[in-house]
């Protein structure tokens, strides 16, 4: 996978000796209702809440390596709080930007507790180019490329992740990113890029559902991630992109990424405790795939594929997300398979859900009452290669979401 992304940027990079400098978008701001602002100071708030009902059973639960991993199934339907945040911004000049979002939450250990969700600061140069600073997704996030009609939206459109956004790109990280974007002679089609150092995420476990049962090995913001330290492993990313615009309503937009650390000596142990019979000692930490997005008037077509290597552990992401915007309302659907293979051992070990094949089916019903009012209804399918012919897993869900802006 490595070589056909290298062979990717051999393609595009030649066009940049024929580039022009374009606008580049920055971070969408948050307004609400309230409208708190004043000079070049805002303040704004998001709260999140809804209506859950979930699927869940023991018939596997996970009970045995890492005491942290928990299996806590909670099958009852109950309202509850999902998010809680507030929106300090500065902008002087569109030159230098301050975002952050404070964020109040409840974790899984039970613990409420305010936490700095994302912080950045960001600072846009001549010709076109900007350098940000400070706690942020992964830029494989389709925050930075797809696209929604909601304003300061919530990009990945679901209240639930992807499956390859629980895995790969749910959490963020401390670091520098560097980018820009260059029109190619014509407005209509503009190379971008994007590279990034940061501390690199830990290697953990997180769940495709709202109920805490049957996990997956996500890449996650551990306490130790978010000081600064010039030592230890270090995340290189780049990633390469390219966007044109067929007419005013038809845009197609692709963007290649790759990824390069060392796995920790507790991310290894970790493997070690949640893969029953994993012995290896393998370090090599590696993420490449691309992005893919095509717009034609109220019609969005986003697609994510991500091949990952953390040792002997090789994971393949997919999801492809068709949605429509009628009037008001965005219809969606969305198709997400995990692919999991451990060199050495079996696939699907029924003890380790780690190590099982995901596929789920999204289906998603938004609706925009007011501006800053959204109303979300989801279900999830969720289906598991679980490696025990005779047990099937019970963890299906259903969301209805309110999202109020203020």
């Amino acid at each position: 996978m490595k070589n056909v992304f290298y062979m990717y940027l051999l393609l595009l990079a030649p066009t940049v000796l024929f580039a022009e400098p374009i606008y580049f978008p920055t971070e969408e701001k948050n307004a609400g209702m309230l409208g708190l602002e004043a000079h070049f100071f805002s303040l704004g708030a998001q709260l999140d809440t809804g209506l859950l009902s979930p699927q869940g059973d023991n018939a596997l639960a996970f009970t045995n390596g890492n005491q942290a991993v928990s299996h806590t199934n909670e099958k009852r339907t109950k309202f509850q709080i999902d998010k809680l945040a507030f929106i300090p911004q500065v902008n002087i000049d569109n030159k230098i930007k301050l975002y952050a979002e404070l964020e109040a939450r409840t974790q899984r250990n039970q613990l409420d507790n305010t936490f700095l969700r994302k912080g950045t600061l960001s600072f846009f140069l001549p010709w076109h180019f900007f350098v940000k600073v400070g706690v942020d997704d992964r830029f494989i996030s389709p925050e930075f490329m797809a696209a929604n009609d909601a304003l300061g939206g919530n990009k990945k459109l679901t209240a639930v992740y992807p499956i390859n956004g629980t895995a790969f790109w749910k959490d963020e990280d401390l670091g520098i990113t560097a980018g820009g974007d260059h029109s190619l002679g014509r407005e209509d089609t503009f190379l971008y890029w994007k590279a990034s150092l940061t501390n690199g995420l830990s290697l953990d476990h997180d769940e495709i559902t709202r109920n805490q049962i049957y996990p997956i090995l996500q890449d996650d913001r551990d306490a130790q991630n978010l000081n600064f330290d010039l030592t230890d492993n270090k995340e290189l990313g780049i990633g390469l992109g390219l966007k044109h615009a067929f007419s005013n309503v038809v845009t197609a937009n692709t963007f290649g990424f790759f990824f390069d650390s060392r796995l920790a000596t507790r991310d290894v142990a970790f493997l070690t405790d949640v893969i029953t019979g994993y012995g290896s000692k393998d370090d090599t930490r590696q993420r490449s795939g691309v992005n893919g997005e095509l717009t034609v008037s109220n019609f969005n077509l986003f697609a994510q594929y991500v091949h990952a290597k953390d040792g002997s552990v090789k994971r393949d992401g997919l999801y492809i997300q068709p949605s429509f915007l009628l009037s008001k309302i965005r219809f969606l659907y969305r198709f997400n398979v995990l692919d999991v293979r451990v060199k050495g051992l079996r696939n699907n070990i029924s003890t380790s859900p780690f190590t099982w094949d995901r596929k789920t089916h999204s289906f998603a019903m938004n609706i925009q009452i007011h501006k800053y009012v959204l109303f979300r209804n989801e279900y999830h399918l969720n289906q598991e290669k679980t490696g025990a012919s005779d047990t099937k897993v019970s963890n299906n869900e259903f969301l209805s979401q309110l999202e109020l802006r203020f």
